[in-house]
């Protein structure tokens, strides 16, 4: 049985992590406008520098669809166990956590992505919209409360001892 303070806590720790991502991003803003203008030593080709910033556009768009589905398949149970060796724990509330860092995890490399290209190509627009693409997908799948509730009712449900004997 799951305590409404083991709920309230795994949350607290989620936003506590969600937060500073999400903050994580703003430094990243924060730098590229404090970086130097003189700092790029090696400017890269045009040519190179369309097809890298091709390339880390799709990479960033990748990882926003990889991110949903980590995390669905995380939260389903089904292929992906989550396991804990504390006993205190309980899994459904570790597989959530599980499921919500590596979202967020993965939807932080748009900001790393608009940063690098940011330093490789001085170009403003590249960080802004990384970044701003970055932080519409964690604010999407920030963690809630109310899935927590549905993923801890569906597993209630399904749990051996809450089935009928016969």
């Amino acid at each position: 049985m799951i305590t409404e303070t083991q709920i309230n806590k795994t949350m607290r720790t989620l936003y506590i992590i969600w937060l500073v991502l999400m903050c994580s991003l703003f430094g990243y803003l924060v730098l590229g406008y404090a970086f130097p203008e003189n700092a790029n030593p090696t400017p890269m080709a045009p040519e190179m520098f369309q097809t890298l910033k091709m390339v880390v556009y799709g990479l960033a768009f990748f990882a926003a669809i990889a991110a949903g589905f980590l995390r669905r398949l995380v939260l389903s149970g089904k292929i992906i166990k989550v396991k804990t060796n504390n006993p205190s724990v309980d899994p459904v509330l570790s597989r959530y956590a599980t499921g919500v860092i590596l979202a967020l995890a993965l939807l932080e490399t748009g900001g790393v992505y608009g940063f690098v290209l940011y330093i490789a190509g001085r170009d403003i627009r590249d960080l802004l919209l990384l970044t701003a693409f970055s932080a519409a997908a964690q604010l999407y799948y920030k963690p809630s409360r109310n899935e927590l509730m549905a993923l801890i009712q569906k597993h209630n449900a399904e749990s051996p001892e809450n089935q009928p004997q016969i």
